[in-house]
């Protein structure tokens, strides 16, 4: 079959798989103007689940990302693929799956792990009020006094906030006694870390039996704030990092609840053959942790931003421009390939768009802080403008210095950049020091 304007066929094949679900199958390269996207559209209208089969060589190419990111139901239809390199772009949330098999698996599992988080949110431990407050947090036109007020309502979670806020090295001469001061000093961003903190409390007593992932949960996070410290003075990118990596395998917990001999299979295949947790759970459940993670995201009223380190920290591609991602990817593959000896995700290229972000970061901060001290001097003083410039933005450091700095970092595996280097030291120290981290 072809694709032009001469001839009318399609290009592609179509089954009706058990009298109910549609199975697209093609195996030539999808361009835009392909007559496969607009059927695949008219299926989806028909039918509650639409399969996409890529047989090779065929392939997406980045020119049909704008039409699958545009698909109103993208949950209808689940695609299949031989290799990673048949799709240009990420397909998310639309499933990719290694084969038939596995999607049809899916139409068995997905709805199992949707019930089984139904049950989950039935649990008493899931009545705290503090899922209430994180919905209330999502409002951009709250009134500071308001989001006070509300708080005021539950000692429990004031007496917390105080507790944090007066652990701080500011309320030693001066503490904190009232929760409006407090909420004032941390910030609304701060609240909203302590709430997802005490979440991860909550989960530790509903998955009380799962005490090796909450484990990984707690170390990622430490791992997490590593980088976020190496960031600079901003509290807020190092607590995101820090809850990022937190949630970011909530999922996991819920496969575990869901079927834990098959969630553990997978487990074993994924160290086995030495590929992700999240592959192992396509190829045999069709649904993976990734997927029950966002699921359980919604139902916990976690903030948006913590949506892609919990549901994209195994995807192909990465978003150069989410720290909280790359931060997530990082801490996670670090541990799985360090101490955990399972199947990860590699996470050098994450280091490298990291670096260049915390680049861009310090340059934002010298820049503000020239612009604001250079105005108290006066325009034709050249030689304090000068000096002020290298006092603030410093030297160029020079290559040997940096080479000699690399010298000194043993766990060299491939080419370092000077945070890649500061990272895995000080990375090595943690799980050298802290291994079980028995006080999480």
């Amino acid at each position: 079959m072809a694709d032009n304007n001469t001839n009318n066929t399609f290009p592609f094949q179509l089954k009706l798989f058990q009298n109910k679900v549609p199975e697209v199958i093609i195996n030539k390269t999808v361009l835009a103007e392909s007559k496969l996207l607009p059927s695949l559209q008219t299926l989806m209208t028909k039918f509650p689940i639409v399969f996409l089969e890529l047989q090779y060589p065929g392939k997406l190419t980045v020119e049909t990302q704008e039409f699958f990111q545009n698909l109103e139901n993208p949950e209808k239809l689940t695609v299949i693929i031989e290799n990673d390199n048949q799709v240009e772009f990420d397909m998310s949330p639309i499933p990719v799956l290694p084969n038939l098999q596995s999607a049809l698996l899916r139409l068995k599992h997905k709805p199992g792990v949707e019930k089984a988080i139904k049950q989950i949110s039935s649990f008493p431990e899931m009545n705290s009020p503090v899922f209430e407050y994180l919905q209330y947090l999502k409002d951009d036109k709250l009134d500071f006094q308001d989001i006070v007020k509300k708080l005021e309502q539950n000692p429990i979670i004031t007496n917390r906030i105080l507790t944090i806020c007066n652990s701080m090295e500011k309320a030693i001469s001066n503490p904190f006694d009232n929760l409006s001061r407090a909420v004032s000093f941390v910030g609304l961003e701060g609240v909203r870390q302590i709430l997802i903190e005490e979440v991860f409390a909550i989960l530790t007593r509903v998955f009380s039996n799962q005490r090796d992932k909450l484990c990984h949960l707690r170390r990622s996070s430490i791992l997490a704030g590593v980088l976020g410290s190496l960031f600079g003075t901003n509290p807020h990118i190092f607590w995101r990092m820090r809850s990022a990596a937190l949630m970011h395998d909530i999922g996991s917990l819920v496969m575990a609840y869901y079927d834990p001999k098959e969630y553990e299979r997978c487990r074993n295949i994924s160290k086995a053959k030495k590929i992700t947790t999240c592959d192992a759970e396509n190829q045999f459940l069709g649904f993976n942790h990734q997927e029950a993670g966002l699921l359980l995201a919604n139902t916990l009223n976690l903030p948006e931003y913590l949506f892609p380190a919990i549901g994209k920290h195994h995807n192909n591609q990465i978003d150069s421009n989410d720290i909280l991602l790359q931060a997530t990817v990082v801490a996670n593959g670090y541990i799985n390939h360090e101490s955990e000896a399972i199947g990860f995700s590699s996470y050098e290229d994450c280091l490298d768009y990291l670096e260049d972000a915390k680049q861009q970061a310090d340059k934002e901060r010298c820049d503000k802080e020239f612009a604001i001290k250079s105005a108290r001097l006066s325009p034709d003083d050249t030689e304090g403008l000068k000096k002020l410039e290298e006092e603030i933005y410093g030297t160029e450091e020079k290559e040997e210095v940096l080479e000699e700095f690399k010298s000194n970092y043993k766990y060299r595996t491939f080419e370092s950049t000077k945070i890649e280097v500061l990272f895995r030291e000080k990375l090595s120290s943690i799980l050298r020091d802290g291994y079980e981290l028995k006080n999480f």
